[in-house]
């Protein structure tokens, strides 16, 4: 999902969820000046909430850690499972040379780009709506003369039918009221204006053309509105004005409701008036029950919790909430001639990039992390089992790590294990593609044994005659990998037999570089059909020697996965 619409849905959760408390918790209170604190805390903290990483915290909390990984398991079963090693390219072994591969209709993304439309037209809408009305204010300002009456600057006008504020400006026709009236209504627009209620309203009409289509939006702008008129209204009451008459001046009040399009103004017969008598004559609520406002501090901490584990669980299913396109990255070629890659869209993910990923401190320290990290996992041991697994992950433009997923597991608990680590991973120096910061798919083995001294994982051998999953100098293809593809496309021949039956698929074949740069152990990992599977590994018997990879200046065994592509 995209990640605007996944903001949008976290943060209208959150108004949903605050207005919900609000409404239950404090809306019959008379604490009005916290009131008015909490409806603009709960405004800003629904767009803030979603933003700050607990993700290392939490890592250290085991409960949640077992919330993430069944959460992250309900996710992956929504979607169809994926397996795949992008230590190499893909290779797609085609009888006809693809040129361009053209856009599949994908009804999901038209979906999307339908909403977007929809609500790009409602925001546009309202805002139409907002500047009209603010228009109208500055026009009506331009036509009133200004006074000072009782000490406080108006705006008089016969067009005037009804009394408001907006901002600093108090509009009103005096003439329309007595004496007493009048300074009550003079008391509460200057509370207005001296308490700056108007940058409420403005911010929370903005709020609400951005979320127009949530509508406890709305009903939070409302409240903000009538708590307004509380506070004004209390302010009155304080200078000495009797309640019984003032009551009854806000009964004799007419208000035009087509006067207020966007309800920008601080009307002062702004309607339910049935709350505001209803409030006027309500008993303060007891000082002790200020306390209740502490129950914003839980929810809060609630929402930045969920928000972090669903964050660590869509990266542990590979479905990201940063903006990413899940695409996969082919290198087309034919039996006979390798067709350049096609040309990266902004967001793309690559497979091979001319600089690669890297690891704060380089791949040493990549395995001094891994190994100073990981824990085995006690019911592992306990049931005595060991082996590799392989997460594969993407290396994000910021050097962030996203998309993990298990390419090759063992069991729940080494799997999971594995996810956590590199998900803990600080960031990465980014690959880069022609000078420009690219996406990067990742693979990383690690093994899992029992019996070391500490029964630790390993990311590294423990003999020199062992197997290195990563190397401070990787091998490379005699030319690099261009020259590979080129060769795989001048040696991949794809079997009759196959072709006959309509066989297409992945075949993913992993082997080792050694010392000399010789090709040994090349095995099946991912099989398709004994053909395909067959013509993988010869095509792959055959390479010539490579530079081998390097550690501390020396030759190491290296091992290298390879996904080959069998498409007709």
């Amino acid at each position: 999902m995209n990640v605007a619409w996944i903001y949008f849905l976290k943060i209208n959760l959150a108004f949903s969820i605050f207005y919900l408390v609000y409404k239950l918790l404090f809306r019959n209170d008379t604490f009005f000046q916290l009131r008015r604190i909490t409806l603009l805390a709960i405004l800003l903290l629904a767009f803030i909430y979603p933003f700050p990483d607990l993700n290392g915290w939490i890592s250290e909390k085991p409960v949640l850690n077992e919330f993430v990984v069944t959460y992250s398991s309900w996710l992956d079963t929504s979607q169809p499972a994926e397996q795949e090693i992008v230590y190499m390219p893909v290779l797609e072994a085609n009888e006809v040379i693809a040129a361009e591969i053209p856009p599949a209709r994908n009804w999901k993304e038209i979906g999307t780009m339908t909403l977007s439309i929809l609500y790009g037209i409602g925001v546009l809408l309202l805002l139409f709506r907002c500047l009209a009305e603010i228009l109208s204010v500055v026009r009506t300002r331009r036509r009133c003369r200004q006074e000072v009456l009782a000490d406080i600057r108006i705006y008089v006008s016969e067009e005037i039918e009804e009394p408001y504020s907006f901002f600093e400006w108090i509009f009103i026709d005096p003439k329309k009221y007595n004496n007493q009236t009048l300074h009550e209504i003079l008391l509460h627009e200057h509370t207005h204006v001296r308490q700056f209620h108007s940058f409420d309203i403005v911010l929370a009409e903005c709020i609400s053309v951005i979320c127009w289509f949530n509508p406890f939006v709305w009903l939070l702008k409302k409240e903000i509105g009538i708590n307004h008129e509380y506070i004004a209204d209390q302010s009155v009451m304080r200078s000495g004005c009797n309640k019984k008459t003032y009551q009854y001046h806000l009964i004799g009040m007419e208000h035009d409701h087509s006067l207020a399009t966007a309800n920008l103004y601080n009307y002062f017969s702004v309607l339910p008036l049935k709350k505001r008598i209803g409030m006027l004559n309500k008993k303060r609520t007891n000082r002790v029950r200020i306390l209740k406002y502490l129950a914003l501090i839980p929810i809060v901490a609630g929402l930045l919790i969920l928000n972090n584990l669903d964050a660590m669980a869509r990266m542990v299913t590979g479905e990201s909430t940063k903006p990413v396109v899940t695409e996969e990255i082919r290198e087309t070629a034919s039996l006979k001639t390798v067709t350049l890659p096609i040309l990266q869209q902004e967001d793309s993910i690559y497979t091979v990039v001319e600089v690669m990923p890297r690891f704060p401190g380089g791949d040493k320290e990549l395995l001094n992390f891994i190994n100073n990290n990981i824990s085995y996992p006690e019911v592992a041991k306990e049931k005595g089992i060991q082996g590799r697994v392989v997460i594969s992950y993407v290396v994000e433009k910021d050097g962030s790590i996203t998309n993990l997923k298990v390419v090759r597991g063992q069991d729940p608990s080494l799997d999971e294990e594995a996810m956590r680590v590199i998900a803990s991973s600080p960031k990465w120096t980014p690959g880069q593609e022609k000078g420009i910061t690219v996406r990067t798919k990742y693979t990383m083995p690690i093994q899992f044994r029992l019996g070391e001294k500490t029964d630790r994982a390993l990311s590294a051998p423990s003999s020199e005659s062992d197997v290195f999953r990563v190397a401070e100098k990787t091998a490379q293809f005699p030319g690099g990998e261009r020259a590979l593809l080129k060769y795989l496309s001048d040696n991949v021949k794809y079997p009759q037999i196959a072709k006959e039956k309509g066989i297409k698929g992945r075949v993913i074949v992993s082997f080792i570089v050694e010392k000399d740069g010789s090709v040994t152990n090349a095995e099946v990992l991912n099989g398709v059909d004994p053909s395909l599977d067959k013509e993988a590994i010869r095509v792959i018997g055959t390479f010539p020697k490579w530079t081998p990879a390097e550690n501390d200046g020396k030759p190491v065994r290296i091992r290298y996965a390879m996904p080959i592509m069998f498409n007709l």
